[in-house]
């Protein structure tokens, strides 16, 4: 662990949706002389600040917000390239008026991408060509998934095992690595992990060289599963409250003025995407047809809002599993563990004691260049979060697809291919296959003695 005095520090904050990451950032800007960068790809957009859950004038506390509310309705969210290199720009200037930038979001790739060097393939990302350029270059990366997978197969068979085979995007991306720069995914990865290894051979660099671009702690808040639940179902509520189907309705008659306009709208990305919008659609739709009655209207809403909340749930999860996967691979190969600091978050009447104090003291460490406590120390949950995954990292978890022909399921890692052997769902199908087998065994046995009773006759 570090104890010099860092010379460009930056502050991350992730985790899961509703688990504060916003409020945190805003006591550190005022704690700190810090400025903050909106790492959320929704937030991006201008207004709309019941769905994509802003923070509002009042609660920005006069700290200044970068890269947030900024870009129109029909643009597509940024790629990592444009965040990732806006960002810097970003940082530079806040650094500039010495001042401390301080990264929040819940995009997490996002945040991946400003705080590791090698996240971007430097031949992917120095192409000059749009997306555009690219799918009239290489046209198969609009094919089915099928066939770019097939094609990824082919050339890089390697790197296609690691990805579920409904995984479009990390398919495509795997496959125009290889069409752009000539050069296989798997051994451009291969390039890049060998190069961390002479980095970390030589010691710790604050260069260019570094496995990390800056000098950084990454905050992780998280809150007990049964919570955190309660507390998503409860900002759906509020959202509701506050107008949620009034904004819907907006976005609803934007999307129709664009379509009249010519402007064609990719409602798989953007804020059309948005949790919120995309579940309360069907209501906002339902509320134009004159031969709806008021009962089945409200059962039409309440059916919506019960989806935004699954929704909202499944995504909370979803960057649960991403930040504990991609952030210890990215800390572990960067030699940085004890930078991911936990952050119990579960009790709201204790925030400033579970929360703020204790991360304030770290940073204050931090930039002191003094010994900064062990993760593991803070809490009961961020024990249990390290020791989880320095125990994924040693028994190994490697992405190797896998697939049961008897459940028709695709698994990802060892741990979970050794988990489905033991569930009783594979249990439960196997024996119903052998029972079936079984079954056109006897059949099939049956029609032969049927065949010879007739040809003895």
């Amino acid at each position: 662990m570090s104890t010099k005095t860092p010379a460009d520090p930056l502050i991350a904050i992730v985790g899961a949706t509703g688990t504060g990451k916003s409020k945190l950032a805003i006591k550190l800007a005022q704690r700190f002389n810090g400025e903050i960068i909106n790492g959320d790809a929704m937030q991006m957009y201008k207004g709309l600040p019941i769905i994509t859950n802003k923070v509002s004038e009042a609660e920005k506390q006069n700290i200044p917000h970068h890269i947030f509310d900024q870009i129109d309705l029909e643009e597509q969210p940024w790629t990592v390239s444009n965040f990732r290199r806006e960002a810097h720009k970003t940082i530079r200037r806040i650094r500039s008026r010495g001042r401390l930038p301080i990264l929040v979001g819940g995009t997490h790739y996002y945040a991946k991408a400003v705080l590791f060097n090698d996240y971007l393939l430097a031949g992917a990302d120095a192409s000059s060509g749009s997306e555009d350029d690219s799918r009239e270059r290489f046209p198969i990366l609009e094919a089915p998934t099928t066939e770019i997978l097939a094609k990824l197969r082919e050339v890089d068979p390697k790197i296609a095992s690691r990805w579920h085979p409904l995984d479009r995007r990390k398919i495509r991306r795997s496959l125009e690595i290889w069409l752009q720069t000539g050069k296989t995914a798997s051994q451009t990865y291969e390039e890049q992990s060998q190069r961390r290894l002479s980095i970390r051979a030589c010691g710790p660099s604050d260069g260019d060289d570094s496995c990390q671009t800056y000098s950084s702690l990454i905050f992780w808040l998280r809150a007990k599963g049964d919570v955190l639940k309660r507390r998503l179902n409860d900002r759906v509520d509020a959202m509701l409250e506050c107008g949620l189907i009034q904004e819907a309705q907006a976005i609803f008659q934007a999307e129709r003025s664009l379509n009249a306009a010519g402007i064609h709208i990719n409602k798989a990305k953007g804020i059309w995407a948005s949790i919120g919008y995309k579940e309360t659609e069907p209501y906002i739709s339902a509320l134009a047809d004159t031969s709806k009655t008021p009962s089945e209207l409200e059962a039409i809403k309440a059916t919506c809002i019960e989806a935004a909340k699954g929704a909202t749930r499944r995504y909370a999860r979803h960057q649960e599993r991403w930040i504990r996967t991609h952030f210890s691979d990215a800390l572990t190969e960067s030699d940085a563990m004890d930078t991911l600091y936990p952050i119990d978050c579960t009790n709201p009447d204790e925030w400033d004691t579970n929360v703020n104090q204790p991360v304030m003291g770290i940073i204050e460490s931090f930039l002191a260049g003094n010994p900064r406590p062990a993760p593991e120390s803070l809490s009961d949950m961020a024990r249990e979060t390290i020791s989880g995954i320095k125990a994924e990292l040693k028994h190994g978890n490697v992405r190797e697809c896998r697939y049961c022909e008897v459940c028709d399921k695709t698994l990802m890692t060892e741990k979970e291919w050794t988990a489905h052997l033991r569930s009783n769902t594979h249990k439960k199908a196997l024996a119903k296959r052998k029972k079936w087998e079984a079954f056109k065994a006897w059949q099939a046995r049956q029609g032969v003695a049927e065949e010879h009773k007739e040809n003895d006759a």
